[in-house]
């Protein structure tokens, strides 16, 4: 069926516009580095905030236009590690303190290349219906959220922020298959009537408000959610229960 109206016009324009929102996410990135050295961490922490909301435009846009294509998924990686690595383990390294300087950036240093390595692995692994690992997106953005908190309230003991960053380090290298959100918005917002599918821009708001004030726990309590919801359809998956049914066997 031929594509109509705007559906039509992103289909022509689409790639281009996708590459604009990988490079405004890798401008994010680029600022909120700059922010946090001038000690203005909340602007920082906003603009990795808003980054996640382009991350997850620029894809659904170029599937949209049905221009996905090896470069800007190496664009989108190359974005994805300033803006989801670089800058949360910068934030994380800021906002903790250890035994020594040097083991805070082991620590931090660790995340970095565990965001890496699964960057590299997502584009040279044939695609998939379910990520592998948990998306640097998600752990970058909870990483920079507890940063964010620790910055907030009273220092941390030493050890809970560096547990935290490796806990979402070993998630991200993890098998573990987490679910794509856009598999599952998609699909919801087809099967809701036309007239309702308007209300959904609501939405809009809290994740304005999360960007702008911005709101660490709400993205820790999303991420949590998510990463819960994922270990459990991982556990039900049929090469879970395939493998637990060897090992009684």
């Amino acid at each position: 069926m031929e594509r109509r109206g705007w559906k039509r016009r992103v289909a022509r324009r689409g790639g281009l516009i996708a590459h604009v929102v990988t490079f405004t996410n890798l401008g994010c990135g680029f600022a909120a580095i700059l922010l946090a050295f001038e000690g203005r961490p909340g602007q920082a922490v906003s603009l990795i905030f808003l980054a996640g909301v382009l991350d997850f435009f620029d894809g659904a846009l170029a599937r949209l236009a049905g221009h996905g294509s090896p470069l800007g998924r190496e664009l989108d990686s190359l974005a994805d590690l300033v803006s989801f690595g670089v800058v949360p383990a910068l934030l994380a390294y800021q906002n903790q303190w250890g035994p020594s300087r040097v083991v805070v950036g082991l620590v931090c240093l660790a995340f970095v290349v565990g965001g890496a390595w699964r960057l590299a692995l997502f584009n040279v692994l044939e695609p998939v219906r379910d990520f592998r690992g948990l998306p640097i997106t998600v752990a970058g953005m909870i990483l920079t959220a507890l940063a964010y908190l620790a910055y907030l309230g009273e220092p941390w003991p030493w050890p809970v922020l560096a547990v935290c960053t490796l806990v979402l380090l070993l998630l991200m290298v993890s098998p573990v298959r987490f679910v794509k959100l856009s598999r599952v918005i998609t699909p919801l917002l087809r099967r809701l009537p036309e007239a309702a599918r308007w209300a959904t821009l609501l939405l809009a708001l809290p994740t304005l408000a999360i960007i702008l004030v911005p709101l660490p726990q709400a993205v820790v309590g999303l991420g949590a959610i998510y990463i819960l919801l994922s270990l459990v359809e991982d556990r039900r998956s049929p090469s879970a229960v395939r493998f637990q049914e060897e090992a009684r066997g």
